[in-house]
C-alpha cells in the first residue's frame, strides 16, 4: 500500500492513522508512506500490527514512493504472480484546489 495517511481529521488524525497502519499490516506485504507528516503514527500502527520494519518505507514524495514500488515489483519472484498496489490517498478536494490555485496564481470562477 502507498499512502500519505489521512488528513483533516483534527484530534482523531493520529489515532486514525495508527489504525490504518495496523490494518495495513494485516493485509499488505509492504507499506510505503508518502511524506513524514503522518509517518510516525502509520509506522507505529504497522509495527504493532506485526509488519516487519524492513517492509515499511517512508518516501519523500509520490515519485520516490512509486520508484520504491517498482523496486519491490522487480524483486518479486515470477511464481508469486503480479504485484497489486493500493494507492490510498485521502487528500481532500479543498487541498487539491488550494494547490491548483497556487500553481496558477489565481482562483477559477464559475
Amino acid at each position: 500500500m502507498i499512502t500519505p495517511g489521512m488528513v483533516e481529521l483534527g484530534a482523531m488524525e493520529e489515532s486514525a492513522n495508527r489504525k490504518l497502519g495496523s490494518q495495513a499490516a494485516q493485509h499488505c506485504d509492504h507499506l510505503i508512506i508518502v511524506g513524514k507528516n503522518r509517518a510516525a503514527a502509520l509506522e507505529e500502527g504497522a509495527r504493532s500490527g506485526g509488519l516487519d520494519e524492513s517492509c515499511i518505507y517512508v518516501a519523500k514524495d509520490i515519485h520516490d514512493a512509486l520508484a520504491k514500488a517498482n523496486q519491490l515489483a522487480d524483486q518479486l519472484a515470477p511464481e508469486n504472480g503480479p504485484m497489486t498496489v493500493l494507492l490510498e490517498n485521502d487528500l481532500p478536494d479543498s487541498f487539491l484546489e488550494s494547490v491548483a490555485e497556487q500553481q496558477t496564481g489565481r482562483r477559477d470562477r464559475e
